[in-house]
């Protein structure tokens, strides 16, 4: 069942962008990958990946999500590449 939109002043909401956000860039730091690159290989824009790192996005599409996760997952060892899974999994849960 989907979820509901979130608000953008939904505390819970926003701690968890928060949470992704820290997630997704300390990923793209770990490899060395500017903000611009990573965007360039997700195919999205930098604007899309400051607004997550950022937290800014309290309810990020999850293709726009899957997409920077893959991204990633191409530079990152095996076990952060399933840590990073599992967290991006869990800001999915309700």
């Amino acid at each position: 069942m989907p979820r509901p939109p979130a608000s953008v002043t939904d505390p819970q909401s926003a701690q968890k962008a928060a949470r992704l956000g820290g997630v997704l860039g300390t990923a793209r730091r770990s490899v060395g990958l500017s903000q611009q690159r990573l965007a360039e290989q997700a195919g999205v824009s930098i604007g899309s990946i400051a607004k997550l790192e950022a937290g800014r996005n309290p309810e990020p599409g999850f293709f726009l999500v899957a997409r920077v996760v893959s991204a990633l997952s191409h530079s990152l060892s095996a076990p952060k590449r399933s840590a990073l899974q599992a967290d991006v999994h869990a800001f999915f849960q309700p």
